[in-house]
């Protein structure tokens, strides 16, 4: 056993070592397998890497001294880090952060979202807009535009675009000097760049000119010199016209930059761009100052952060420099286009302002406090913007800016929207908006309103000038509320609804309800006949609106017997009406029995009932089914619908749910009666047509004979316009129609009703499959298309009353499959999709999310297919699929056809013949998608990504396609990088199996993600990724860390193995490695834990300790650290004991509780409670272990207990340490120790497995005891003549495994000694000769001549004489007695 595979938890441990930082290079932390990317420039085809030019100037760069920029705040769109690298895709938190600048810049997010890998975006009036492409393995799906709120940090808009590269950025900007957005987008055939202003309106591109410049844009900002700043992949800033785009060169930055996107932005505060670079080595924050052509490194970002916008949202000023400007807007009249803009400067200067970015005045010399005024007219109507900066000796002041809607603005919604109605006047007040919507004008005389009162939609007022709308609302009984729009002339607000309320008399049919407005059931009259408390109420906890009741819960009520009483509806004799609810019961295969009638409108109980129809129905499993019934009315007049609930208690029974209640007219009482022995016939070439054929009825909806000739109309999915018409049947016959309206795959449902000069009559329907379906095949999974799947099982035969296939809501929607297997014979459950047409030579990919888990082993999932859903056809399997966790997870594989058919794809799950093996599945979000032709090539193989100082790639070309075959043309093999839409490198035309080797001279340094697809004329194979890391890494902690005590055990000799690898398995700079050795010191009831560094700087993989001697042993913990200029890497710990041992011979017997001899180490894990101590026989006896007396009666022994306060039915095996002890020139060594025996008959039996070691590291195995329930003592001895003459002093371990619960482990009596001289206890002694401890004294007896030795218990002799049986005065404590070849302990008081 090796002491460094062991937790040790002596007091404290140092939860954390923090070593200094690294001077030169940031670390470089990523994660191969991590899901974030950083985002890479894309690669324009027009563009080539351009020469820098010869006349360009090159800035100085220069280190930032730390107290310039100390404390300084900026904030930006985070899209990578390498904090990020062990996180999973759902886990990492892009999104907008706020960053300081200290000893190192911190961040702190202020909004994350799942999916924030922006390629750019712009802060633009307290909003963030950024833009990000949606692909998948190089191909552009899709564009999506956000809106971030930067005040609430939450998301207002999305929009999501087309997939074209011309609605993508390179990079974006704000720019101050005229308020828009600009950036250089790319071109829809990405061979170059457009020039762009972006609207925050519509989020699209309005582009302006196709970019004038043959290099792509990393960052840029606006600066209040009136330029717009732009550094290209050369790292070259320049200058760029707004109109033309034409770029001007400023100069070299002096800094290398790599192709990811990168961002910029004026700051006030120093007066230079403030650019979040990224270079080769890393990524970092810069200082660029345009004019003096200057740049300083502020501070490198310790994860190489990556970002993708960046900007300060403070108005400091530069020490010495004005402050920002401020303006307002002033109008000749209100809405007036005519006016001037007031600018009032806090300092002197030169003042420059903007208007909608043109210059209006430049470097007008102004004095503190001036304030200038500025004319404008004939402004167009819109927003505009003004802007401007005051200059003076130091530098720029910071920008201010004001915008304003001239003209008539686009109101506000209203506000204070209030309904009242009172005797059937409604009255709707709402108060006016001040302004519109951009802030401007609103002309009171050209203010007015819309008003449309729901649920009609009907509008009620049209130019209403007034904030007050009155009305007497209709007859019926509805629920009313009214949406108001305002109008500021032509220009239309958005609407505001009111709240609802319920008028009327009574309704009129169609009548439907779905109880999902608020107080849905207020309307209705409840009855709780069967007067137990429990009856209709609306179910809390469904979420989906469902009225319940339940079987009564008091035991006096046998049946239910309660009834929902609708709100009055007006009804007419001589028609035939239907109600109908949309209903399930609770439990699949109980079913429950419901009644429906109806009482005349002024009743409010059921003594007048009229009985409709009193019926059981049973529902499958979580399904809402239409229950209906037909019937008449006696009289014009109003009338309650009245649905009782009389389900007899027991038998399973639970209640029903309703989520919809409807009355609808079928027709006139002389109209047709419903048509008789319908039937659909699907197309048998399974094409998407199917055959209606039905006979006529011969009676009307009355009852009575009908004569002349009928119409038939047919209609499908619940349509209310007839795809179809039969004309001139007769009563009785038979006739047919064919749809060829080309219904899509699926079920569907065919109603037919007959029609005369009475109008149309009662209804038939029939639901049939149609058609077949094809790929592209989705379906998220509801109640609706659980229908569409079947359920087979082999093995077993399933209860059909209880479907182990059902519709499950947790952990969402989803085909839920629970089965509990508990035989030992194997058991095959398949979940087969609808039958699907499939092509020759295809490659389909079946994706869905599942959460499946089993608890036997030999359990296993696959995906198989066949030609029908019988278990004995499902004989392809298509591919393995992984069990997950406790949420859904995304699987994925290929399903190969090189003959394609008509076929059933299966998700097969085997139970394996383990008994009580519980298997739990959901599946939703089904999707299958043409993948391409199965004569593609498959993919490379043997792919290496090199994680070295250089990136190469070797792989295999493919030499099979998809289905296996050998590959018969091999078209190319392209390399994409870091998500690159563009192939980063192209082999062509290799041959297939052909080894291809490829540089890559372009690699980032640090990580690089690859994915490879080989092509060929039939289309793309399937994509591999591979992931590296270039360049020197952070190195992994040192391995095999080892400590070695002397001799002495008074120092110790520490080595380790150097790390070859870093932390993302790149090389490690051994070089430039050193390695810092480290002191752990745990903390006291009066100290803290520190860590103190004993060297650094050590090149060598061993030092040895120089130490002070101590007389008393001491647990010391030490950690050793590999340092690079990429980083340190994380601790390798270990721990030693080191102090003078103790010499023979040793006796620890715990007296009263407390060992008096330290350093008993509990090394195992405290976090499960584990006890390990000495104790005394009082403690034992509080803690309920009774009648348990110590081995030698000095009221002590040591205590072994599994489990926080004994009370884990689990065992824990867990060790205990000794104190070391020499063993000197010893050359028959012993060890024993006495153990007390319980074991109360659980599973595991109690031991206890005793280790020796006298080097810490290589632990001899001396035995195991086992104990058994004799409640007594047991002595155990161990020769210890192996460890003789070796060095060292010697370790015991004490491994203990309790049954479990309060069973302890106790041990008393332990001694190491020599053999030849012998030690026995006190009590064990059964010779003549005895000894005595006394007050302060020690007597010997039967022992008259003999030579006594007394030893303290750390083996130094205190005292000897010739026996004589007197006493001899000694101090008080614990001694070993030595005489007649026998040795005693004693406890002197």
């Amino acid at each position: 056993m090796n002491k460094t595979t062991r937790a040790v938890t002596a007091w404290a441990l140092v939860a954390s070592i923090v070593l200094p930082c690294a001077a030169a290079t940031p670390k470089q932390s990523y994660n191969p397998d991590a899901t974030p990317q950083r985002q890479e420039l894309r690669q324009l085809s027009g563009f080539a890497k351009s020469a820098a030019p010869a006349s360009r100037k090159t800035m100085r760069v220069r280190q930032a001294a730390p107290a310039e920029w100390n404390g300084r705040k900026f904030k930006g769109a985070l899209i990578m880090s390498n904090a990020w690298a062990e996180m999973s895709i759902t886990e990492v938190p892009y999104g907008i952060y706020d960053f300081t600048v200290g000893e190192s810049i911190t961040s702190t997010p202020l909004y994350t979202q799942m999916v924030g890998d922006w390629m750019s975006g712009a802060p633009y009036r307290g909003s963030f807009y950024g833009i990000r492409n949606v692909n998948m393995f190089g191909t552009l799906t899709g564009s999506v535009n956000e809106v971030i709120d930067l005040t609430s940090y939450t998301q207002t808009h999305q929009f999501f675009g087309p997939a074209e590269y011309s609605v993508l950025p390179s990079c974006m900007a704000y720019d101050f000097v005229d308020g828009e957005i600009y950036g250089a987008f790319y071109n829809d055939d990405m061979s170059g760049l457009n020039w762009v202003k972006y609207d925050t309106k519509t989020l699209q591109p309005d582009i302006v000119c196709s970019f004038r410049n043959r290099f792509n844009v990393l960052a840029m900002a606006a600066s209040p010199d009136g330029n717009l700043y732009a550094i290209n992949t050369d790292g070259d800033l320049y200058t760029i016209d707004r109109k033309t785009s034409r770029a001007s060169l400023v100069g070299f930055t002096g800094v290398n930059v790599a192709a990811y996107t990168q961002s910029m932005t004026w700051d006030p505060q120093s007066n230079t761009l403030l650019w979040a670079a990224i270079t080769p080595t890393g990524s970092a924050l810069y200082s660029l100052d345009p004019v003096n052509l200057s740049s300083t490194l502020i501070k490198r970002f310790a994860d190489n952060e990556q970002i993708a916008s960046l900007w300060i949202d403070t108005d400091t000023p530069m020490a010495g420099a004005p402050a920002a400007p401020q303006l307002a807007w002033n109008f000749s009249s209100p809405g007036a286009y005519d006016g001037n803009v007031s600018v009032t400067c806090p300092g002197a200067g030169k003042l420059t302002v903007w208007l909608d970015g043109e210059a209006v005045v430049e470097e007008q010399n102004v004095t503190t406090g001036q304030t200038v005024n500025i004319p404008f007219s004939n402004l167009d109507e819109r927003t505009h913007h003004v802007s401007a900066v005051v200059k003076n000796d130091t530098g720029y002041s910071p920008v201010g800016e004001a915008f304003r809607y001239v003209g008539n603005d686009v109101p506000l919604p209203v506000t204070d929207l209030n309904f009242a109605e009172n005797e059937g006047t409604a009255t709707v007040t709402w108060t006016a908006p001040a302004v519109g919507v951009e802030g401007g004008y609103l002309n009171p005389a050209e203010l007015f309103y819309k008003v449309v009162r729901i649920p009609e939609n009907l509008e009620v007022a049209s130019h209403l000038t007034s904030t007050t709308f009155t009305e007497q609302l209709p007859d019926g009984v509805r629920r009313y509320a009214y949406r108001v729009t305002p109008w500021n002339g032509a220009k239309e607000g958005e609407s505001t609804l009111s709240n609802s309320i319920i008028y009327g008399q009574s309704y009129t049919v169609p009548y439907v309800d779905d109880f999902s407005a608020e107080g849905a059931l207020d309307v209705y009259t409840i009855l709780d006949v069967d007067g137990n408390g429990e009856t209709w109420h609306i179910n809390p906890y469904s979420g989906n609106n469902l009225v319940e009741a339940a079987v009564p819960y008091d035991e006096n009520t046998a049946q239910a017997n309660d009834w929902l009483l609708t709100p009055n509806v007006r009804l007419e004799a001589g028609h035939v009406y239907r109600v109908t609810t949309h209903m399930r019961n609770m439990w699949t295969g109980t079913p429950e029995k419901i009644a429906f009638g109806f009482v005349p409108g002024t009743d409010l109980d059921i003594s007048n009932m009229t009985s409709i129809r009193e019926f059981e129905f049973n529902t499958p499993s979580m399904t809402l089914e239409d229950q209906s019934a037909d019937f008449s009315v006696p009289a014009d007049g109003d009338y309650k619908l009245a649905l009782g609930y009389l389900s007899e208690k027991g038998g399973g029974r639970g209640g029903v749910f309703m989520s919809q209640f409807r009355i609808e007219e079928v027709g006139l009482a002389t109209a047709p009666a419903a048509p008789s022995a319908l039937t659909v016939t699907p197309d048998p070439s399974k094409a998407q047509k199917a055959t209606i054929a039905f006979t006529a009825p011969t009676l009307t909806l009355g009852g009575n004979a009908l004569s002349g000739q009928l119409s038939a109309n047919i209609y499908i999915d619940g349509g209310t316009e007839a795809i179809g018409t039969v004309s001139g049947i007769q009563p009785g016959a038979q006739a047919t129609w064919t749809d060829n309206t080309d219904p899509a795959p699926g079920y569907h449902t065919y109603t037919v009703r007959c029609s005369n000069a009475s109008g149309l009559g009662g209804d038939i329907s029939a639901r049939e499959f149609i058609g077949i379906f094809t790929a592209p095949f989705h379906d998220d999974v509801s109640t609706e298309s659980l229908p569409l799947y079947t359920f087979k099982a082999v093995g077993y035969t399933p209860d059909p009353n209880y479907p182990e296939m059902t519709y499950g809501t947790y952990p969402e929607p989803c085909i839920s499959v629970i089965h509990f297997n508990s035989t030992p014979d194997q058991q095959d459950l398949y979940i087969v999709l609808p039958e699907m047409r499939l092509n020759d030579e295809s490659v389909y990919k079946l994706k869905f999310n599942l959460q499946g888990s089993y608890y036997a082993e030999g359990c296993r999932y696959e995906v198989t297919y066949g030609t029908s859903p019988e278990p004995a056809d499902q004989t392809n399997v298509a591919f393995a699929v992984d069990k997950t966790g406790y949420g859904m997870e995304e699987r994925e594989g290929l399903i190969v056809l090189p003959e394609g058919g008509d076929y059933y794809i299966a998700f097969h799950i085997v139970s394996a013949g383990n008994v009580d093996d519980y298997v739990s599945v959901s599946l939703n979000d089904i999707d299958l998608q043409y993948e391409g032709s199965a004569l593609s090539p498959s993919v490379v193989t043997d792919l290496v990504a090199a994680s070295e100082l250089t990136s190469k790639l070797t792989m295999k070309a493919p030499a099979v396609d998809y289905a296996g075959r050998p590959l018969q043309e091999l078209t190319k093999v392209e390399v994409y990088r870091n998500g690159s839409l563009l192939p980063v490198h192209t082999f062509e035309n290799p041959t297939p199996g052909e080894e291809l080797e490829w540089i890559d001279d372009n690699a980032v340094l640090g990580a690089n993600s690859y994915f490879i697809v080989p092509s060929n004329s039939h289309g793309r194979g399937n994509a591999v990724t591979v992931k590296s890391f270039i360049g020197y890494d952070q190195p992994l902690a040192p391995s095999d860390f080892s400590i070695l005590p002397s001799a002495d055990n008074q120092t110790a000799t520490i080595s380790w193995t150097a790390p070859r690898r870093g932390i993302n398995g790149g090389v490690v700079d051994e070089e430039e490695m050193t390695y810092t050795l480290l002191q752990l010191i745990p903390a006291t009831d009066t100290t803290e834990a520190k860590t103190v560094v004993i060297k650094s700087g050590i090149k060598e993989t061993s030092y040895t300790l120089e130490r002070t001697p101590t007389d008393a042993q001491a647990l010391e913990f030490y950690a050793v650290a590999a340092i690079t200029p990429q980083g340190n890497s994380e601790t390798a710990m270990n721990f030693t004991i080191l102090g003078k041992p103790y010499a023979l011979p040793f006796i620890e017997t715990f007296p009263n509780g407390v060992a008096s001899n330290n350093n008993w180490i509990n090394a195992g894990n405290t976090n499960y409670g584990i006890q390990a101590l000495p104790t005394s026989e009082a403690i034992l006896e509080a803690n309920g272990y009774t009648g348990i007396t110590d081995q030698n009666g000095d009221n002590g022994v040591f205590l072994m207990l599994n489990g926080y306060n004994g009370t884990s039915e689990n065992p824990v095996p867990f060790a205990v340490l000794s104190p070391k002890v020499t063993l000197g020139d010893c050359t028959d060594p012993m060890l024993s120790f006495y153990v007390y025996n319980i074991a109360s008959g659980y599973q595991t039996v109690p031991s206890l497995r005793i280790f020796a070691s006298n080097n810490e590291a290589d632990f001899a195995d001396l035995g195991t005891t086992q104990l058994d329930n004799s409640r007594t003592w047991t002595k155990v001895t161990y020769d210890l003549g192996q460890f003789a003459g070796r060095p060292g002093a010697l370790l015991f371990q004490l491994v203990a495994t309790a049954g479990g619960y309060l069973d302890p482990i106790l041990i008393d009596n332990f001694s190491v000694y020599s053999k030849q001289n012998g030690i026995e206890d006190i009590l064990g002694n059964d010779s003549d000769s005895n000894v005595m401890a006394l007050s302060g004294a020690i007597l010997t007896r039967g022992a008259l001549g003999q030579q006594v030795d007394v030893f303290a218990t750390d083996g130094t002799r205190v005292a000897s004489w010739k026996a004589d049986d007197r006493s001899r005065a000694v101090a008080p404590g614990i001694y070993i007695v030595r005489f007649a070849g026998r040795s005693y302990k004693v406890n002197v008081k």
